[in-house]
């Protein structure tokens, strides 16, 4: 017995302890505009924002909107929602958040465009809600995920995590757990928000367990850098929801032709670049919806690649070959090497490809202004089927006083009627079958060529136990997970 016990006493000395750490350390790629709601616009500065101030809805992954800060929502008719919050909701300060605030964050100014659909906004009581809508707008709900409520106080926040520090010189933010959040305070007591930008030395950062988490900045090809780290670092994959694509600008030939926009299409072999660029983590696209949404259409099929029907097609058009086009591209090297491989794969059907390489900025603008031919870009995340309506609609061609996301001018009066139909029907059933339509047509008509969707990869600490990724690569997860160091 004396033995036994010797030997006990050892294993347990000799183990190494498990202590409980307070701070995560988060890195991120770029510098976020504002963690306020009003002003959050990119994908990093709205994960950070859900975190300090919560919305009323939250995204699962089915892509539907789930309750958070709402408790449930009422549709009265095709014009009026009564949103009921929890009871006993509090801002950081202490103060109890209610329908007013509610009132006060959709009439604050810097939420102009996305209350547009909105006629007027009442506290019915202290804890309910009531929009009445201009124009029924079956998104309406989805639309409320996007906005984190604040007081009318404006600096108090509502979400599980209060910002507790921010020093813009060495681009850190530190948030503080809320001990009152209505699920219970987190676990992870302090999260510590770095900017890294260079990705070599984010992969460092995670090699020498200065980071413990980073979310969709880490790429398929610098994954075979952390297997030696295994023991120390965990990769995690979920479909992703970031749809690339092929844009062609539809105003002039040769593009408003669709023989040659089906050329382009089958001339691309995008199953190798999967392959090679990817290592398979990403998913061929059959249009902008992912797999495994909603409203997706399970039955389309990916463009098959076939360089002799691109060739034919090609020559039926009368046009001199080789078709002289140019490709805007930014200065991402990875993209960059992707697209010299669209530039051999169309040069052996006889179109000359030339990239235009260029700041993001002043291709975003060449882009808004349809200065064109092709590009090839990411949406990023696709949740709600109505960004139909940005890319595609008619009427959101972007002009001089006109912003819109059609930036190919492309024009379809059929498809113009789909989609404000499934816009403003709530009916999922019928959304589903108009959308499938769309997407067929879209198909057809080729105003985008489909790529993939890649996957999102989350590369956390063996420390951090109990996150669960999800589609949308939110944050929130991390209230409930927590750390062991060892």
């Amino acid at each position: 017995m004396k033995c036994l016990f010797l030997g006990l006493l050892l294993a347990v000395s000799c183990s190494k302890p498990v202590t409980q750490d307070s701070t995560l350390h988060m890195i991120i790629a770029t510098v976020p505009e504002s963690l306020d709601p009003s002003q959050a616009t990119s994908q990093v500065a709205q994960q950070l924002s859900r975190l300090v101030y919560a919305p009323l809805f939250m995204i699962d992954d089915e892509l539907l909107p789930i309750p958070y800060l709402a408790e449930k929502a009422i549709q009265k008719d095709a014009l009026t929602y009564q949103i009921k919050l929890r009871p006993g909701l509090l801002f950081h300060n202490g103060e109890p958040l209610e329908a007013k605030d509610v009132v006060y964050t959709f009439n604050h100014p810097g939420h102009a465009e996305i209350k547009a659909p909105i006629e007027s906004i009442l506290a019915r009581s202290r804890l309910l809600v009531e929009f009445k809508l201009k124009t029924p707008y079956a998104p309406f709900l989805n639309d409320l995920v996007g906005l984190g409520i604040f007081s009318q106080k404006y600096e108090t926040g509502s979400g599980p995590y209060r910002l507790k520090s921010h020093n813009s010189a060495t681009e850190t933010w530190n948030l503080e757990a809320f001990e009152k959040w209505f699920e219970g305070k987190p676990k992870i007591q302090n999260i510590e928000v770095r900017v890294v930008r260079d990705a070599n030395a984010r992969l460092l950062e995670l090699m020498k367990g200065k980071a413990d988490f980073a979310s969709g900045i880490i790429k398929p090809f610098q994954l075979p850098a952390l297997e030696k780290y295994r023991d120390r670092v965990r990769v995690e994959k979920t479909p992703g929801l970031d749809y690339a694509y092929f844009a062609m600008n539809l105003r002039k030939p040769p593009l408003s032709d669709i023989r040659v926009r089906q050329a382009i299409s089958m001339a691309l072999n995008i199953d190798p670049i999967l392959k090679a660029k990817f290592q398979g983590m990403a998913t061929r696209a059959t249009g902008m919806l992912p797999a495994r949404h909603w409203a997706k259409d399970e039955s389309l099929q990916p463009i098959q690649y076939d360089p002799e029907k691109a060739k034919r097609l090609l020559k039926e058009t009368g046009y001199k070959l080789p078709l002289k086009l140019t490709l805007l591209a930014g200065t991402d090297r990875f993209r960059q090497s992707i697209s010299l491989i669209y530039k051999q794969q169309l040069k052996q059907v006889g179109i000359d490809l030339e990239i235009r390489v260029q700041d993001w900025a002043v291709t975003y603008q060449n882009m808004k202004e349809g200065r064109f031919d092709l590009f090839s870009a990411i949406w990023s995340p696709v949740v709600e089927p109505n960004l139909f309506d940005w890319v595609f609609h008619s009427a959101r061609i972007p002009g001089p006083d006109k912003a819109g996301g059609n930036r190919g001018a492309y024009i379809d009066p059929e498809l113009d009627k789909w989609i404000e139909e499934a816009q403003m029907t709530s009916n999922l059933g019928k959304r589903k079958a108009l959308y499938s339509q769309i997407e067929k047509r879209l198909l057809k008509t080729l105003p985008y060529i489909p790529l993939w969707f890649e996957d999102n990869l989350t590369v956390t600490s063996r420390d951090l136990l109990g996150f669960e990724p999800t589609r949308t690569c939110s944050f929130l997860p991390l209230t409930r997970a927590r750390l062991e160091r060892r």
